[in-house]
């Protein structure tokens, strides 16, 4: 945004339950949003083989974690075509789950088994949907038991050629296939087919439990000071924000005085970030099992410690900054200074790399918001004019917030939009080129005829024809050479365009239609052959008309 035509648009915000239905009401589809709890931990991959071969190829195909969660309901799944495969809906209160298809492609290959005392895993084999039933996954420190599959709209096949053996292909296959799994990849990252399904009250209390700190890849959070030499400076940085309120249940350690609000040059920095940027360590008893640092496990003299190292920094230099709109949206501080330590309570989500900040300092860089998704699903119009109303909603960047429009075809027209754009110009130069050639060879053709035919038009003004009636005969002879002329080009040009889509889609495996041959195209070339046929019939007859019958009789 160049903060001129419009709002600028801070990344990171998250989808509310009304915007939900607000846009959904707007471009005429059912929205279903997916939440995705903060620091999740959602890998499945120590329940599968991973010796099994998934691929030969350095691209692989198949899931290994859920993007999130998303709300088990019957009317969902009627309105996305998403049958059950396997088993039933979950009920509340019993951590119950329903995977898609496609995760249980995973374990079709890779198996399933859990570690034992011994440290050796068996793995049962998974050959169908109700093999899954039952089969128990721990996703973020709480175990899930699987009680349904649900099928979802997902072309496996398509992406199949990525698995096979790479050291023969041309570079150009390999940038096709490249291109071929960032299409995956992007299907993956925004779709239902690595979501788990639980029950409404199940989904509500997750989402009360968590953390609402915002994490984005397109803006930061910087603070730097100096150390005992000139050359030496210390930094601190981070990508996931949040305010006092967003950490309401988090202990935190205060240098100076609990604070109920945070100045522009105060900022609440967490424990990770701090221990980083310092290089403080604690003992081994200190950590989990997932190797984060368990706040329960500090002392009284680990907190004074931590206390004397905030206290002796000196003024600290602030940056925040969105790399959208870097200009315009970059502040900074001299004076700034940490007033407090953001600790990992016990038994509550470790924030990891979290700075605390006043709302000024974060509203340029992050979307403040009470949103909850990650990202809404819903299914794609069939309807050419409400499919129509739909991306044109999705990308329109006039107000404060956009909603881009995520499935493959739009993943491959954003990545060559630039390339079809100069594309574009140039076809349209180069049609443009055969037009004017077209149109003269049509126009020498018609006016070469007439004038060949003086004598004709010597003898009918002669015999009292006026300007007028001669043009309409002659007019109606040149109609009839362009209305062949129009037929057959559009019926070549209409040929041409779908021989040469065929084989970019079959030779490149694109879902985007390069070349189009609609009705304006078709009015096109009709206008151009009824505009040549009216000028080249008219010029020559007017001409040999104003001329004296004897004169164009003798072809004088």
């Amino acid at each position: 945004a160049d903060g001129k035509d419009r709002s600028f648009m801070a990344p990171g915000g998250k989808l509310r339950d009304d915007e939900l239905k607000e846009v959904g009401e707007k471009v005429g589809v059912k929205l279903e949003g997916v939440f995705t709890p903060f620091r999740a931990d959602l890998d499945f991959s120590q329940y599968y083989d991973r010796k099994a071969e998934f691929t030969k190829s350095d691209f692989h195909i198949y899931p290994y974690a859920f993007n999130g969660f998303a709300q088990a309901d019957e009317d969902l799944f009627r309105d996305l075509d998403m049958p059950l495969l396997a088993g039933r809906m979950p009920e509340a209160g019993k951590n119950e789950i329903i995977v898609s298809s496609y995760v249980c492609e995973t374990f079709f290959i890779g198996g399933y088994g859990q570690g034992s005392e011994d440290g050796k895993t068996s793995y049962e084999k998974i050959s169908s949907y109700e093999d899954m039933l039952g089969k128990v996954l721990n996703l973020s420190g709480a175990d899930y038991t699987i009680v349904g599959v649900v099928k979802v709209d997902f072309d496996l096949d398509r992406y199949r050629p990525l698995t096979e053996d790479m050291q023969d292909k041309s570079q150009s296959e390999l940038l096709i296939y490249y291109a071929l799994s960032q299409e995956l990849q992007g299907i993956r990252n925004y779709s239902l087919a690595q979501v788990a399904f639980m029950h409404e009250d199940d989904l509500k209390l997750l989402v009360e439990k968590d953390p609402d700190f915002r994490t984005t890849e397109n803006a930061y959070f910087g603070v730097s000071w100096k150390g005992n030499t000139e050359d030496e400076m210390y930094y601190i940085w981070s990508d996931t924000f949040g305010t006092l309120k967003d950490a309401a249940d988090y202990p935190i350690l205060w240098v100076d005085g609990e604070k109920n609000t945070l100045a522009d040059n105060e900022i609440v920095v967490s424990l990770e970030c701090l221990t980083d940027a310092l290089g403080i360590t604690f003992p081994p008893e200190y950590y989990n099992g997932y190797g984060n640092l368990d706040g329960g496990k500090l002392v009284r003299e680990d907190l004074e410690m931590l206390l004397n190292a905030v206290s002796s920094l000196p003024d600290l230099e602030f940056y925040s900054q969105n790399y959208y709109d870097y200009r315009n949206t970059q502040k900074s501080l001299s004076d700034g200074r940490i007033v407090g330590i953001l600790l990992p309570g016990e038994g509550m989500i470790d924030p990891g790399h979290v700075i605390l900040a006043s709302e000024n300092m974060l509203e340029s860089v992050i979307r403040r918001d009470e949103g909850v998704y990650s990202y809404a699903v819903g299914k794609m119009p069939e309807n050419s004019s409400e499919l129509r109303k739909l991306v044109e909603f999705c990308y329109d960047e006039s107000g404060d917030v956009s909603y881009p429009l995520q499935n493959p075809v739009c993943f491959e027209l954003d990545a060559i939009h630039q390339a079809l754009e100069v594309l574009s110009k140039v076809f349209f130069w180069i049609g443009v080129g055969f037009a004017v050639f077209a149109a003269l060879m049509l126009s020498n053709f018609i006016s070469t005829s007439i004038i060949y035919k003086k004598q004709e038009i010597g003898i009918l003004r002669a015999i009292g024809a006026r300007s007028g009636d001669v043009f309409r005969i002659f007019f109606a002879e040149s109609f009839i050479i362009a209305m062949i002329n129009f037929v057959l080009s559009a019926t070549g040009t209409f040929c041409a365009v779908l021989l040469i889509n065929s084989i970019l889609r079959r030779e490149t495996g694109i879902l985007v239609t390069i070349l189009t041959f609609s009705p304006r195209q078709a009015f096109l070339l009709f206008g151009v052959s009824l505009l040549v046929a009216a000028l080249a019939s008219f010029l020559p007859v007017k001409r040999i008309a104003s001329k004296k019958p004897i004169d164009a009789i003798r072809g004088r």
